[in-house]
């Protein structure tokens, strides 16, 4: 019972302590609240607005100005009265327990705080452009006062840099002078807000003034003096080329007088005072004008170079004829023992055709120049490319030179393996002849016969009347490959055969006291004689006579590997 009292009276306790701390921290916003709107008041904008009044404002300007003071009137009437009235209603409330209904008072108060501080910051504001405005164009008319008179002086100064743009340039200084006049009556009389409309218009008028002033001289110079000068030059040099004998397919006088009718055209503008356009004109006619000097330039160096290139294609024709008359010589005379597979005689007259084919374009040019038909700078293009394509015929004909230049080195060195192989073939039967051996396997001989009628028909394909190095190269191979396997394969009989025999006759000490070695030696020997398979003897005996002594086997192949002749 007492813990419940205990409790209930310390909730008490706690919620008027709330209850104090928020009536007390509403109170003193509040306070804080009346403090700014005492600051606001502070302002003395009735001054503020007597001293704009004082501007003379007309039209725009004044009605700004009226919008102003109205604003501040109804601000000083209602909106400070009416936080007055809330700022008591909010201290009263917080005093009460009703602090729902305080805070929300308390946000009311804020509100009507913000917007007449927000109300006095546009007036001030407002108020302070007019009056800065005023003053800014104030000092522009003393600015400009008398200016136009003084660059009208210095204009007139250096006319002749103006050229025919002199007098509109005079008539766009009146136009400024009017509106300059405008702007000052403007500002005069108040209307501050019409005249800022003249100034921006009188600002960016001034500035294309000033442009002018810098680009018309130099813009006139190009035209009137540059321009003229190139084209006179461009005529002379055109005339002293032609004379030359450098041949033109255009009439560049008709070109430069073109440019010329451009040129006066753009003076036109300039005149209108169309700076951007004039300038526009100008970077066209420079590039026409430096197009000009290039294609003269060109020409003339183009005549150069055709001199220069008509030595270098008729010595690399003189050349290319030579090597293909080297080639025809040389194919005549090995047709006679050989037989072309590749196409080489086919091939040397194509090359002769390209090359007669260069020549007669080379005639033609010559023809086309004299008529002026054509251009050096085009007669160079054809040489270039004539030499391109003797420069491909030079390397085709030395590759065909080369490749027939090995026929008759590859015939005798094909002849010569041939007589080797052959000479091998023969020491190889001779050889096993030799060893007096019961016979061979009949799968070697076969082998054997077989590369030794390769052999032949290589030789047969040497002696032909017509030799095919195509067939002599593939039969070569042919030869080659398997003489190799024969050499091997002989080489391999003539080993186990001697080893078969030394086993043989080393199992003929155990025949008569050991008779696992007696039955198998006698039937090695039968393989021996009638077999033929020698390895299959060496299989039969090793094992046997390893084991009446050890290691006999491999003792006797290793004592003939050390004595061993090769084939």
């Amino acid at each position: 019972m007492w813990t419940f009292i205990i409790i209930a009276i310390a909730v008490f306790v706690v919620t008027a302590i709330i209850v104090v701390f928020l009536q007390r921290s509403y109170q003193n916003k509040a306070k804080q609240l009346g403090e700014i709107k005492a600051r606001l008041m502070a302002f003395d904008i009735n001054q503020e607005l007597i001293e704009a009044r004082k501007l003379s404002l007309i039209g725009q300007s004044l009605k700004d100005y009226q919008t102003l003071e109205s604003r501040y009137s109804g601000l000083e009437k209602n909106k400070f009265m009416a936080i007055d009235r809330q700022l008591e209603l909010v201290l009263n409330g917080a005093a009460s327990v009703n602090l729902l209904k305080a805070k929300g008072d308390l946000d009311q108060l804020r509100n009507l705080v913000g917007e007449a501080t927000d109300d006095v910051q546009a007036i001030r504001v407002g108020l302070k452009e007019l009056k800065d405005t005023s003053q800014a164009h104030k000092k522009a008319i003393a600015e400009l006062q008398g200016s136009y008179a003084i660059i009208r002086q210095s204009i007139d100064d250096q006319r002749e840099a103006y050229g025919p743009a002199y007098h509109s340039l005079l008539q766009f200084i009146n136009q400024l002078e009017n509106d300059y006049q405008e702007f000052a009556t403007l500002t005069e009389s108040g209307d501050q807000a019409a005249a800022s409309n003249v100034y921006e218009q009188l600002a960016m008028e001034n500035t294309q003034l000033a442009n002018m002033q810098t680009e018309i001289p130099d813009l006139f110079t190009s035209l009137n003096i540059k321009f003229v000068e190139q084209l006179a030059e461009l005529f002379g040099g055109y005339q002293t080329l032609r004379h030359q004998g450098i041949i033109f397919l255009e009439d560049i006088s008709d070109r430069l007088s073109l440019i010329d009718q451009q040129r006066e055209g753009t003076l036109v503008l300039l005149v209108d005072l169309k700076i951007k356009e004039t300038q526009q004109h100008i970077d066209k006619i420079e590039q026409q004008i430096q197009d000009s000097y290039d294609l003269l330039e060109g020409e003339l160096n183009a005549q150069q170079n055709f001199q220069i290139n008509v030595k270098a294609v008729d010595r690399g024709l003189e050349r290319l004829r030579e090597q293909n008359q080297n080639l025809f010589v040389e194919l005549e005379r090995l047709r006679q023992s050989y037989r072309f597979t590749h196409h080489e005689l086919e091939n040397r007259r194509g090359f002769l055709e390209q090359i007669d084919m260069i020549s007669r374009n080379v005639t033609a040019a010559n023809e086309q120049l004299d008529q002026a038909k054509i251009t050096y700078s085009q007669a160079v293009g054809m040489q270039e490319r004539w030499l391109n394509q003797m420069q491909e015929i030079n390397t085709s004909q030395i590759e065909l030179w080369q490749q027939i230049i090995g026929i008759e080195p590859a015939f005798q060195s094909a002849k010569q393996i041939c007589d080797q192989n052959m000479d091998n073939i023969q020491s190889i039967r001779q050889r096993l002849e030799r060893m007096n051996l019961p016979g061979l396997p009949k799968v070697y001989l076969e082998f054997y016969y077989s590369v030794l009628d390769e052999i032949k028909r290589l030789d047969g394909i040497l002696r032909a009347s017509l030799v095919d190095m195509d067939d002599v190269q593939r039969q070569l191979n042919i030869v080659v490959v398997d003489s190799d396997t024969l050499h091997e394969k002989t080489q391999k009989i003539v080993d186990e055969a001697i080893i078969a025999e030394q086993l043989l006759q080393y199992s003929n000490r155990y025949r008569q006291t050991n008779h696992m070695v007696a039955e198998v030696s006698k039937e090695a020997r039968q393989i021996y004689n009638n077999d033929y398979n020698y390895s299959k003897v060496m299989d039969l005996l090793g094992p046997v006579l390893d084991k009446v002594d050890a290691g006999i086997y491999d003792h006797i192949v290793e004592s003939y590997q050390r004595h061993r002749n090769v084939i």
